[in-house]
């Protein structure tokens, strides 16, 4: 990350209004995008975790 909080591959393509990528490319990445989402094992547990930047609240 950058002093302004963007990370150096933000810098390289933030500028880009245009991307282009050949037939496979663009194939692959709209597969991606057409799968169904899928559950992440133990994120919601993580995510309900209390941190130590809570205040009051102690990590189990």
């Amino acid at each position: 990350m950058t002093e302004r909080g963007h990370s150096p591959v933000a810098g390289l393509l933030g500028d880009r209004l245009l991307v282009v990528l050949d037939e496979a490319s663009w194939r692959a990445f709209r597969e991606r995008l057409d799968r169904s989402a899928t559950t992440v094992s133990g994120l919601r547990e993580l995510l309900a975790t209390p941190t130590v930047l809570e205040p009051g609240k102690r990590p189990m």
